[in-house]
């Protein structure tokens, strides 16, 4: 493996810093504000590249409608009755399981869409779409859910924020020539970041409560391994092409859990154990992308029914 290979393979970044976030704890009372930073600077250089043509839009309204569906119907539903699993006298973990439930899809679902020869401009075209859609479900969602332990309006500030600014930011940025590679290893510098500074702030309730994070790990794994090898024959069995499945399935299992534990950490101060689901999550949503392509091939060899756009 060469050097670029290494530094551009997301899976040793996050595991090294979920290894060095109990090394060094929680931080302060600082780390939210800086994820906010770091966040917001990984969607952006994660959207890099992403350009909408509005007459592709219309003309896939119905497979964006289906990405909706997939991140909104079917993760979202499973993620919330994983939440009613957990004891009802921890309300932190109820509401770290909503935030994960309400949060649109990860940037990274175009990614994988480059990565495993999945049909690149549905994967931007339903991202823009999930994302939109977003604005008025997230807000709804955890208000429905958690009531007024998080203010609606706040979470609308949130999702405005890490939505609108990136997307005025790549447009400048889409007209310099940046390298995959150096912008592959900056996604990476800021993803380590975040799980040392998520991981780190609730150190201590994950190795205090070994017994309740080892089922949110079980109930992890569950929304994002399960749910793939089930949904991926499904697609195949009913005629999906490899490129449409590929993005459908991301869409169903890859929550922007950095956002949700961002949100749980700056609206939920009072409850940092509502970050826990987030943040474990987010680790097992990244061994899945890992494995994610073999699961792929075992239904569609990887040069037949590749997306033609």
């Amino acid at each position: 493996m060469s050097a670029a290979e290494i530094v551009t393979d997301i899976r040793p970044w996050i595991f090294s810093a979920a290894i060095l976030a109990f090394l060094v704890g929680d931080m302060g009372s600082w780390v939210p504000d800086v994820l906010v930073v770091v966040l917001l600077l990984q969607i952006t250089a994660s959207m890099i590249g992403i350009k909408l043509d509005p007459k592709e839009m219309r003309n896939d309204i119905r497979r964006i409608i289906l990405c909706i569906v997939f991140c909104f119907g079917l993760n979202t539903g499973l993620s919330l009755a994983i939440a009613y699993v957990f004891p009802s006298d921890d309300f932190g973990l109820f509401c770290g399981w909503v935030m994960v439930a309400a949060v649109p899809c990860a940037v990274s679902c175009v990614t994988v869409a480059l990565t495993m020869y999945g049909n690149r401009v549905l994967s931007v075209l339903g991202l823009a779409g999930v994302y939109f859609v977003s604005l008025a479900v997230t807000p709804v969602i955890t208000a429905g859910f958690i009531g007024d332990a998080v203010p609606p309006l706040e979470i609308f500030k949130y999702i405005v924020l890490f939505v609108v600014i990136p997307l005025i930011a790549i447009i400048p940025l889409n007209r310099m020539n940046i390298g995959k590679t150096s912008r592959a290893v900056f996604i990476n510098v800021m993803m380590f970041i975040l799980v040392i500074l998520s991981i780190g702030r609730n150190s201590d309730y994950i190795t205090s409560s070994l017994d309740i994070v080892g089922w949110i790990v079980v109930f992890a794994v569950l929304r994002t391994f399960v749910l793939s090898a089930i949904l991926i024959p499904a697609l195949r069995k009913y005629g999906f092409p490899r490129g449409d499945a590929i993005v459908y399935n991301s869409m169903a299992v890859w929550k922007n859990t950095g956002l949700a534990t961002s949100m749980c950490l700056i609206l939920i101060p009072g409850m940092p154990q509502a970050a826990v689901p987030c943040a474990v999550c987010l680790l097992v949503e990244s061994l899945w992308y890992a494995v994610a392509n073999g699961m792929i091939n075992k239904y569609w060899e990887p040069e037949i029914a590749r997306s033609p756009r």
